[in-house]
């Protein structure tokens, strides 16, 4: 059938196209009956229904016009001796096919590319173009617990969804019923989709696995038809885990927003449906994954009978991941990956993955043949803060600027007692920023104190204090530091309860995992309070910088000068300039 329309098409452009290739000249009456008159027509051709002519000249073009008597210019062409012939009226089988065709062919189009599957490829599953799938493959995953790190307590709890799988008689002889269905709960990033792959993989049972975002269909009721469709074939594969990915994008609560959606809706009520029509012993197991737990319909959490978290790393699970991706690398002797997971705080698995990754380009770009421990720094660093702008153009007064501002803030981590070691500091540019300070922290921090935080802000405003003191100027450089400190501040007076004006109460919330500010509810009095609570905390953070830097003038033009030379320099290299310069 797509050869037939492919032909029908062709064919009716190639003659659209002759047809609009002959030139053809328009002439009024007048000027066809002084042409007669002339002897320059050639022959006429002449339609009495529409009272057209068309003829050709005697050197060859085409015209056409049209005249009010038909019969006297067919009298005047015969006195002159021109060939005039007659056409006959069309048939009006004619004007309906010319009027059916491009309808039928267009349908039969449209039929055709439901029908026609995308290809063979792994990705589309044999879906057709509007993402309808026809077959879906079979398949049991290759990953294991071995691939998953990080997440010791939730590899604890899947392990009791295998030995469901592999011995279901010990949890029938105490009654016990094996989970319906599982959320996995966590930011972006941590894994959820490995660890359910790993779950069936360990198992050997069947895995089909669909985004959310596939069963929002252009037409209302095809999301619910897939969703049956998934669950047929599920239950055709008994043992089987069935996992939906983002489950947030057709699970949201109904009635959330002022518009409705009746395809979502409809494939909502589908999948409620299809989760409470199998008991938990019949082998199927529905696993969702979602960084909105929040925003989900009350009916479909009630659907999941066990949630598992599946949080950031912390320090040693950040050591654990790095350690199973570098199994596929060469590491040098000095490569260090717990102080790379010292260095990453806060950073997923595949964040991790990245850096390992990006550490092996660096080293084969260098012809290292082994990954150094600056491969995998660099590799951090560029990850987590953007590429290195080695060739930017920048003047004296700029570079001079930037030396004083990252010695600045060194020089207030140093000493200003309770903040994180320097582990590199450069005025090279990256991303954004004209340079920058690395900390290093010794360890995960999971409570924050109020004293660590007002160091946090002391070493924010301590580029600031340096181009004060020093240079006696105000730049731009220091904004994304205001930035970071307005931040601190702020999560310090309205999260954390430590401002004895505001007192013990949160007035902001933030999305579970996806850490935005959802909402800031208070008077304006109250709000007034907060900013000025906020402006007192940064404003004491840059007087206690501007006093660190007074007293620390000599180590900080040590370091500015250093910066100045070398364009980097490591923590070591720190402690030693500092330690050999008197105050």
């Amino acid at each position: 059938m797509y050869a037939i329309v492919l032909a029908v098409i062709v064919i009716l452009v190639f003659d659209a196209f002759s047809r609009t290739s002959e030139k053809v000249k328009g002439i009024n009456a007048t000027e066809l009956y002084q042409a007669i008159e002339n002897g320059t027509v050639k022959s006429l051709r002449i339609n009495p229904a529409s009272r057209e002519v068309t003829g050709e000249f005697q050197d060859g073009s085409k015209f056409k016009s049209s005249v009010a008597d038909v019969s006297e210019l067919e009298k005047a062409a015969i006195a002159k001796n021109i060939p005039v012939s007659i056409a006959s009226p069309p048939s009006p089988w004619l004007d309906i096919l010319c009027t059916i065709l491009p309808i039928a062919i267009m349908i039969g189009f449209i039929l055709f590319l439901f029908r026609r599957p995308l290809g063979g490829g792994a990705g589309n599953n044999g879906n057709n173009f509007l993402g309808l799938g026809r077959n879906r493959k079979v398949e049991i995953p290759k990953e294991k617990f071995s691939d998953v790190a990080g997440c010791d307590e939730v590899v604890d709890e899947a392990k009791k969804i295998i030995d469901f799988f592999i011995d279901p008689g010990k949890y029938a002889k105490v009654g016990a019923r094996a989970p319906k269905g599982i959320l996995l709960v966590g930011p972006p990033g941590t894994g959820k989709t490995l660890l359910c792959r790993a779950i069936a993989g360990e198992a050997g049972v069947s895995f089909f696995v669909k985004p959310g975002s596939a069963f929002v269909e252009l037409f209302v009721g095809q999301g619910a038809r897939e969703v049956r469709k998934l669950f047929d074939e599920a239950k055709r594969n008994i043992p089987c885990i069935v996992f939906i990915d983002e489950i947030d994008a057709v699970g949201r609560a109904r009635g959330s927003t002022s518009l409705s959606h009746d395809e979502r809706e409809q494939t909502l009520n589908q999948l409620l449906t299809e989760v409470d029509g199998f008991e938990g012993g019949q082998g199927i197991i529905v696993v969702g994954a979602t960084n909105r737990p929040e925003i989900l319909d009350p009916a479909l959490l009630r659907r999941f009978d066990q949630r598992l978290e599946m949080p950031l790393p912390d320090v040693k699970g950040r050591e654990e991941i790095l350690r199973v991706h570098a199994k596929k690398v060469i590491l040098a002797l000095d490569a260090d990956l717990s102080e790379v997971a010292r260095a990453t705080p806060l950073c997923s698995g595949d964040k991790l993955e990245k850096i390992i990754n990006e550490a092996a380009m660096i080293a084969a770009v260098n012809n290292h043949g082994v990954i150094t421990k600056k491969d995998l720094h660099d590799a951090a660093d560029k990850i987590l803060y953007g590429i290195e702008k080695k060739n930017r153009v920048r003047i004296e007064e700029e570079l001079l600027a930037a030396a004083y501002h990252e010695a600045g803030h060194t020089v207030v981590a140093k000493y200003v007692g309770g903040a994180d070691p320097v582990r590199k500091v450069t005025i090279i540019p990256r991303g954004e920023s004209g340079g920058a300070t690395f900390m290093l922290p010794p360890h995960d921090r999971h409570i924050l104190t109020k004293d660590y935080l007002l160091a946090q802000l002391a070493v924010c405003m301590g580029g600031s204090a340096a181009e004060k003191i020093i240079l006696n100027q105000e730049s731009s450089g220091p904004c994304s530091d205001f930035m970071n400190a307005t931040k601190i501040a702020g999560m310090m007076v309205c999260e954390l309860g430590m401002s004895e004006k505001i007192g013990k109460v949160v007035l902001a919330r933030r999305s579970e995992f996806l850490g935005a500010v959802e909402s800031f509810d208070c008077s304006p009095a109250t709000k007034r309070l907060v900013e000025e609570e906020i402006k007192r905390l940064t404003d004491e953070a840059h007087d206690k910088a501007l006093e660190i830097i007074k007293i620390r003038q000599q180590q900080l033009r040590a370091l500015a000068k250093a910066l100045l030379d070398r364009k980097t320099l490591t923590g070591e290299e720190v402690d030693e300039i500092i330690s050999n310069t008197p105050n």
